[in-house]
């Protein structure tokens, strides 16, 4: 069986793509951490909240459904593509603009869908840019480095959360840390895909 070349690992497109992983562990979790909280604070029941939250879960194992499903019509880069971006609209686009039950409710249903999504396409992903030979190695390196990220995830987003409480916009700071590292993990997989040179999706 061959061994993937260990050189690689200081290929420019693999440190991007770790990038786009290290940024996604930071934001992946605000959303299921906060939510509850969030929906209290601007008058949702404590029962509402919970089930935005629910949802979102639920939501994100659609995603991996749906993902699954198109990526063999689609393909596996288009449908992590629009992963990512779905994420990072449902948080800057939907997120930071509602205070409601409807509202943040479509924002749990796109968030969790986007991220469910993003985590079954992965593997496939290295396997297209990376080669398959490189799974075990690559697609194990991609989850470790997103746990690194996650310690500054939510801690952080408390800590912003706290200092900014008094902004006019609940919860604005939470947000926007959530969603700029998610447009950031979204340009590193874009950029991998331009700096391969490959056109299929």
């Amino acid at each position: 069986q061959q061994k993937p070349n260990l050189q690689s690992l200081r290929n420019r497109n693999l440190l991007t793509f770790m990038t786009a992983s290290f940024f996604t562990g930071i934001s992946s979790l605000v959303p299921f951490f906060y939510l509850p909280g969030y929906a209290k604070d601007i008058g949702i029941s404590s029962g509402g909240g919970a089930l935005i939250t629910s949802i979102a879960n639920g939501a994100s194992l659609t995603g991996r459904l749906l993902a699954a499903m198109f990526s063999d019509y689609f393909g596996p880069v288009v449908i992590l593509l629009c992963a990512y971006a779905l994420t990072s609209a449902s948080v800057l686009l939907i997120w930071t603009t509602t205070s409601s039950f409807a509202g943040t409710m479509a924002f749990g249903i796109v968030f969790g869908l986007g991220y469910g999504a993003i985590f079954t396409q992965t593997s496939a992903f290295v396997a297209k840019f990376f080669g398959v030979d490189t799974l075990p190695v690559f697609v194990g390196l991609y989850y470790t480095v997103s746990g690194l990220g996650y310690p500054f995830g939510p801690p952080i987003a408390g800590v912003l959360l706290e200092k900014t409480r008094e902004w006019g916009t609940p919860y604005l700071a939470l947000k926007l840390y959530c969603g700029l590292p998610m447009v950031i993990a979204l340009m590193a997989i874009v950029a991998v895909k331009v700096n391969t040179g490959r056109n299929a999706a």
